[in-house]
C-alpha cells in the first residue's frame, strides 16, 4: 500500500511550512506572503491547498489578506500602516537600481518570473511595476523582452 496525500493533509502541511517560517522570520509581521500561484509550486501542492491553509491563518489572525495585494503577516507594523500597493514598491526598486546603473540603458531586465520569486509576488504585480516604468519611459518592450532605455 502506498500513502496516498488528500487535500486535508495537503492543507495541513502548507499550514505547518508558513507558521514555522513565519515564527523564522522568513515572513516577518508587515510582510507580505508569497503569491498563491508561488507558494503551489514550491511546496508542489494544488491551489486549494493554499487557499485553505491561508483562510484558516486568517481565521486565527496571523495573516490578513489585503485586496489586491496578497496576504500580510500580522504584527507590527499594523497592517493599516503597510497598504502601499506592492506593485509600486517593484517598480520603486527596479528604478533605483536603474538609476544607480545595475541594469544599463540596452541591458534586458530579468524575465516576469525571476521578478515574481526575487520579489515575492504575484504575476499580475510585477506587470504592472512594469508597465509603470514602461509609462515613464524608463523601460521598453522589445520582441518580448523589456529593455532598459538609454
Amino acid at each position: 500500500m502506498f500513502d496516498r496525500v488528500n487535500g486535508w493533509s495537503a492543507y495541513a502541511r502548507v499550514m505547518e511550512r508558513l507558521l514555522f517560517d513565519i515564527a523564522d522570520g522568513v515572513h516577518p509581521p508587515g510582510s507580505y506572503l508569497p503569491s498563491e500561484k508561488i507558494l503551489t509550486a514550491d511546496l508542489q501542492v494544488s491551489r486549494n491547498a493554499v487557499r485553505r491553509a491561508l483562510t484558516a491563518l486568517a481565521e486565527e489572525e496571523v495573516v490578513v489578506v489585503v485586496p489586491s495585494k496578497g496576504w500580510l503577516v500580522c504584527g507590527s507594523p499594523a497592517p493599516e500602516v503597510v497598504l502601499e500597493y506592492r506593485y509600486r514598491t517593484v517598480a520603486d526598486d527596479l528604478r533605483k537600481k536603474i538609476a544607480a546603473g545595475l541594469y544599463a540603458p540596452g541591458a534586458i531586465l530579468p524575465s516576469q518570473v525571476s521578478l515574481q520569486r526575487f520579489y515575492q509576488c504575484g504575476e499580475e504585480t510585477v506587470r504592472r511595476a512594469l508597465r509603470l516604468l514602461e509609462k515613464e519611459r524608463l523601460i521598453l518592450r522589445d520582441h518580448g523582452r523589456r529593455v532598459v532605455c538609454g
